[in-house]
């Protein structure tokens, strides 16, 4: 007969472990020891001490069932671990696509930088061509304005000794007509004198 371990006789039995491990420690029930150095006991022994519930086949079914289940769990299991190793081959291809796209534009960034700051070269140059000629116009003009200022400063001056000198014969000019004018009335009164008046004034 077949040997069982205490939880295949439980099952055997309907009993539980406690019980058949009390009944192997008082002896009630025969039991050894395996290679492993695990209790066993005959089924020809507990069926002599318990009557038997299931058989051999029916306890061992569940196992068979859980194996299965085990089974198809690793067939589960590899099929998830297929998928997501294609899932990651994709993504790890996404991602090298995604790199040289990024790479692709950050060149093209690269070269845009490189224009615009020798467009922007370019323009400070001429920005600098430009102020320097402006400031060349600039000094010339002023040099022609210094020179225009003394041309009309010296127009002034000669207008003002004009003017003052046109003042100054006016003035003659006005004394002289009033002298003449007292002359005028002296030479009035002398002749109006009478004879007697002309002697004895």
């Amino acid at each position: 007969m077949s040997k069982v371990s205490v939880r295949e006789a439980a099952l055997l039995t309907g009993k539980s472990r406690e019980t058949i491990n009390a009944a192997t420690k008082s002896g009630k029930l025969s039991s050894s020891r395996d290679g492993k150095n695990k209790k066993v006991i005959d089924v020809s022994e507990l069926e002599r001490v318990y009557p038997l519930v299931k058989t051999i086949d029916q306890i061992n079914a569940p196992s068979n069932a859980v194996r299965d289940r085990q089974d198809s769990s690793d067939l589960d299991v590899r099929a998830e671990i297929v998928r997501l190793t294609e899932k990651l081959a994709a993504s790890e291809s996404t991602q090298e696509n995604l790199l040289s796209e990024r790479t692709r534009e950050r060149r093209q960034l690269e070269d845009e930088i490189a224009n615009l700051r020798e467009n922007l070269a370019k323009s400070q140059d001429q920005h600098s061509k430009a102020l320097l000629l402006i400031t060349d116009q600039s000094q010339d003009t002023t040099d022609r304005v210094g020179d225009w200022g003394k041309s009309i400063k010296s127009l002034e001056k000669r207008i003002a000794n004009q003017e003052e000198q046109a003042r100054r014969e006016r003035q003659l000019s006005e004394e002289a007509e009033r002298k003449l004018e007292r002359y005028k009335r002296a030479l009035h009164a002398e002749r109006n004198k009478s004879l007697w008046q002309k002697l004895f004034g």
